[in-house]
């Protein structure tokens, strides 16, 4: 697959990642910790630069944005498997 193609896709992927968040946001949803790996990982498959996250050790006593973080316990296995991603498409 082309890279135009590939950003193209994770492009749309995020978008719909946004959308999700947006209308579980609102419900103190633990959307992100079943989302986010994938999408990371999506990203970084297709030739992203970086990613964003946001942790915490218990996203649901955080003072802002809880329901938009990662557990801190996830951290290190998710950047290990992003760094391993990212080690194969390079």
């Amino acid at each position: 697959m082309s890279k135009v193609i590939s950003r193209f896709v994770f492009s749309l992927l995020f978008t719909l990642y946004t959308l999700l968040l947006t209308l579980y946001s609102l419900h103190k949803s633990r959307l992100l910790d079943i989302v986010n790996n994938p999408l990371a990982k999506a990203g970084i498959a297709v030739g992203v630069d970086g990613i964003f996250l946001e942790t915490h050790p218990n996203p649901a006593v955080a003072k802002s944005d809880g329901s938009n973080m990662l557990k801190l316990e996830y951290l290190e296995a998710l950047l290990t498997k992003l760094v391993a991603i990212r080690k194969v498409v390079m």
